[in-house]
C-alpha cells in the first residue's frame, strides 16, 4: 500500500502484525481497529496490505462507522454500556422491537434498489462496496448470536 503516516493508521498496520503472529497466518490483508472512548466517542482506523485492499477496508470501516455513528438505536445501546447504566446488564433498556424493524427495513431496501434498473458497473459498485461488506457483518452477527438453540428448542 502507499504508506500513510497517520497514527491512526500505524495501530491499524500494528494490530495486522500482532493477528498474523497470533494466528501464524502469513499475511493479513485486511485488518480494521474501531474503538469506543470514555466519553462514548466511536473511531477507527483501517490498514491493507496492498493499496486496493487498503481502498477496500477503508470502504468497509466508512460503512461500518456510519452505521454505528447513523444508528439511533445504536447510540442508546452504547450509552447503556459505556456509562455502566444498570440496564446494560440485563438488556432490558435496549428497544429489541426497534432494532428488528430497523434491520428488515434495510434489508428490503437493499433487495429493492438490486432489483432496480441500473448499468452493471453501478450495480457492480453497490453489490462490491454495500452488499458485500453488509453480508460479511450480517453473517458475523448470526455467527455470534447462537444463544443455546438446541436448549431453547426442548
Amino acid at each position: 500500500m502507499a504508506w500513510n503516516p497517520s497514527p491512526e493508521v500505524q495501530v491499524a498496520r500494528d494490530a495486522a502484525d500482532a493477528i498474523r503472529r497470533v494466528t501464524k497466518a502469513e499475511k493479513i490483508d485486511v485488518c480494521i481497529v474501531m474503538w469506543i472512548d470514555d466519553q462514548a466517542r466511536a473511531g477507527y482506523a483501517s490498514y491493507g496490505r496492498t493499496s486496493v485492499l487498503c481502498g477496500m477496508a477503508r470502504r468497509i470501516a466508512d460503512v461500518s462507522y456510519e452505521a454505528i455513528n447513523d444508528s439511533e438505536k445504536f447510540d442508546l445501546i452504547l450509552s447503556a454500556i459505556t456509562k455502566a447504566n444498570a440496564t446494560a446488564s440485563d438488556g432490558s433498556g435496549i428497544d429489541f422491537d426497534g432494532i428488528e424493524a430497523e434491520v428488515v427495513g434495510k434489508l428490503r431496501m437493499l433487495k429493492a434498489s438490486l432489483k432496480a434498473e441500473m448499468d452493471a458497473t453501478t450495480r457492480s459498485m453497490i453489490v462490491r462496496d454495500l452488499v458485500m461488506p453488509a453480508a460479511e457483518l450480517l453473517g458475523r452477527f448470526c455467527a455470534c448470536v447462537n444463544i443455546g438453540e438446541e436448549e431453547v428448542r426442548q
